[in-house]
């Protein structure tokens, strides 16, 4: 059984367990059900699902969850051949199954181990908590494996993380395990053995991370060789563990009094300075005295903050404009200085070819990156998303340009086939070096990936910086990357700090950065390293590539949770595309949806020392019974008086300020961590479960349970 929060994310689950049995030629059955009949008519399968079910390699059936599924579904089964896989995918959230209900799976899933037949039970389980996953385990004893999963769209395509309570009836050590699919369908990753012993405190093994862009054998090198070299340092606590811990799975161990994670790696722009912002990560610079010539000056800027430095980067990416280099030579073309050019370049060279499957240019579209698109297509133009004429002014003409631009591309030259898979990051790039577009806007891997194809791939394809609205502009990229951060609360501060110096070690880095490196490396050594540079020889190219790039952290209206800024931009750019949605916006009127909301994101004012001190007493100690006259107190003031300054300089009630500040917490704790929602709740000085839900569905527009569910 597995379950997940997102459909989509086990469709394609689904879709790759039906797909180990097609190897083998066995039948294959996909069986949706849900309560409601509108829930049927909503589901959407992913593209290369649909063309299996179009060719009859797997059967759909899709019906409503009211009745027992065992006396349907064995008359199913008899059909089958032997060897078949079953997905029964049932669309709701296990908490909210009956008794009767929860019995009808258990009956299902033993029918289904009774015929021989391979089988994925899948429910709904945003953020299950261990407790519910064994109570599901008990409820399914026959099940081969029982999964809770949590599926998020990362940077790096499609994160793959179980929470499991068993795995074929043995014991899970640990909450989180990679997962991979082979010739036999899902199981747990082999670089997750079993934990040593926990009779002692210091027995627990301390997780460090290990790239998530490394993928296959590369990956299982590469962990390899960071476990002997981490075992070579007398620490023999440490344990690297590919995939753990990575970002979906950080704010509940950091929320936590105790964490067995040591070094985490992070690459979302912006997260390190807003995990600082809270407490939550330990300072590194005594760690890296030499620290400002140990990296380049760009990864230095994503990783101090405050004064302090909090995380010790590995490589700094940017995005770039790769183009077919044969097809621009041929039609006797020049890489494009701007963007008027590339999309005559894009409409010429598409027309000439008369290729159907040819695009103009492709681009990631996921929810994740839009708001990136938006500020490098705002930065072609020489000028920011905001201005500073007497505070931050929205820059209304330059993003209702940006989207224009973009819809053109989309909707009205149909140069662009938008790409929304769960692994769109690595999928682009697949379309783009399989010939089936002149222009790929996108992160700097892939001069790597053009590498590794040898002479005739470099031939074939080029590299040049993003294009501007005018030749004469100076635009800029988005800078981003992956970084070590070391969480405070880890179980072992001394063993973690050992083990990130030990990371950044300049021979262990130039050893893998040969054989593991991807542009462009944080470590400034590397760069004049000869063995680095014969193996990557674009290295050469990246001060100057990374001279023209932005990064997020250094925006300055950018303040607070970044994911924040992603999400608005996400679902407005979201709502601008006809080919999506028949009933999108114009463009203006998707620039004023981000200006709205972007507003209330912006950095405050600054206040005097008594409401400063307030606003931050406020902040750490959410937790806390928050009454004005206990804040009155503890900053020695009277109440009256704290309560008539505070409305005075901030515009709010201090009642209304910490409710804003408790729901604004809880929002990211929700959408970031597997914390219960009543623990949620209790964290933030709610007495009851009832009261917070009652508060933030007022704030929010939305229960708790369904504002989780949306992510």
């Amino acid at each position: 059984m597995l379950a997940g929060p997102a459909s989509t994310g086990k469709t394609w689950f689904s879709l790759q367990f039906l797909r180990a049995g097609q190897l083998r030629g066995a039948a294959a059955v996909y069986l949706h059900l849900a309560r409601e009949r509108n829930e049927r008519e909503a589901l959407h399968l992913p593209e290369p699902f649909a063309r299996m079910v179009a060719d009859g390699a797997i059967t759909v059936r899709r019906d409503r969850l009211n009745r027992a599924l065992a006396p349907w579904l064995g008359p199913v089964v008899d059909e089958l051949s032997p060897g078949a896989r079953v997905v029964l995918e049932l669309a709701v959230d296990v908490r909210e199954l009956s008794a009767r209900e929860l019995g009808w799976v258990a009956d299902a899933e033993r029918l289904l181990a009774d015929r021989g037949v391979t089988s994925l039970i899948t429910v709904r389980a945003a953020n299950a908590e261990p407790q519910l996953i064994e109570q599901l385990g008990r409820l399914t004893p026959g099940a081969s494996a029982m999964f809770a999963v949590e599926l998020r769209s990362s940077e790096w395509g499609l994160e793959r993380q179980l929470l499991t309570a068993s795995v074929k009836g043995v014991a899970a050590p640990s909450r989180f395990y990679p997962l991979e699919l082979g010739p036999d369908g899902l199981s747990v990753s082999s670089d997750a053995s079993a934990t040593p012993a926990r009779d002692e405190p210091d027995a627990a093994p301390l997780y460090i991370g290990a790239p998530p862009y490394l993928q296959g054998e590369l990956k299982r090198l590469y962990v390899q060789r960071l476990r002997r070299h981490l075992a070579s340092s007398g620490a023999p606590g440490l344990r690297a563990l590919h995939g753990r811990p990575f970002f979906s799975q950080l704010f509940s161990e950091l929320y936590a009094p105790r964490s067995d994670f040591g070094a985490v790696l992070v690459s979302e722009p912006g997260i390190v300075r807003h995990l600082a912002d809270k407490g939550l990560l330990m300072e590194l610079e005594d760690v890296f005295p030499e620290h400002n010539d140990l990296f380049v000056d760009k990864a230095l800027r994503r990783s101090i903050f405050f004064g302090h430095l909090y995380a010790a980067p590995q490589h700094v990416s940017l995005r770039l404009l790769f183009y077919r280099k044969d097809l621009l030579k041929k039609h006797g073309l020049k890489p494009p200085r701007t963007w008027s050019e590339l999309e005559s370049h894009a409409r010429y060279v598409v027309r000439a070819e008369r290729n159907p499957e040819l695009s103009g240019l492709l681009f990631e579209y996921r929810p994740a990156v839009r708001f990136g698109l938006l500020l490098e297509h705002v930065w072609a133009s020489g000028e920011d998303l905001y201005g500073e004429r007497g505070g931050f002014t929205f820059n209304a003409q330059r993003v209702t340009e940006a989207i224009a631009r973009l819809r053109r591309l989309v909707d009205e030259n149909k140069l662009t086939r938008l790409c929304m898979t769960p692994s769109e990051h690595w999928d682009v790039y697949q379309q783009f070096f399989a010939g089936k577009a002149v222009f790929l806007h996108h992160w700097s891997d892939g001069l790597r990936l053009i590498f590794e194809r040898g002479s005739e791939a470099r031939e074939r394809f080029g590299w040049c910086v993003l294009p501007t609205v005018e030749a004469s502009q100076r635009g800029y990229a988005l800078a981003a990357g992956v970084s070590y951060v070391v969480p405070k609360n880890t179980r072992q501060p001394d063993l973690a700090r050992l083990a990130v110096r030990r990371l950044m070690e300049p021979e262990f880095l130039a050893r893998n950065e040969i054989e593991f490196g991807w542009p462009f490396p944080a470590s400034t050594s590397l760069y004049d390293d000869a063995r680095v540079l014969a193996a990557h020889p674009y290295y050469a190219e990246g001060h100057d590539l990374l001279s023209q790039t932005r990064l997020l952290e250094e925006a300055p209206y950018i303040e607070g949770d970044p994911f924040e800024w992603s999400r608005i931009a996400a679902e407005a750019m979201g709502r601008a595309f006809k080919a999506l949605r028949p009933d999108a916006l114009e463009p203006d009127e998707v620039a004023a949806l981000m200006e709205r909301d972007f507003a209330r994101l912006l950095p405050k004012p600054s206040y005097s020392g008594l409401i400063t001190r307030a606003v931050e007493l406020v902040d750490r100690e959410l937790g806390e019974s928050l009454t004005g006259e206990l804040l009155a107190r503890r900053l020695g003031v009277s109440r009256p008086y704290l309560a008539a300054t505070f409305r005075r300089e901030t515009g709010h009630t201090l009642h209304d300020y910490v409710t804003e500040r408790r729901i604004t917490r809880a929002k990211e704790l929700l959408l970031h961590s597997e914390l219960g929602i009543g623990e949620i709740a209790s964290r933030l000085g709610f007495k009851t479960i009832f009261h917070f839900s009652r508060v933030f569905k007022e704030q929010a527009g939305a229960s708790p349970r369904k504002f989780r569910n949306q992510r």
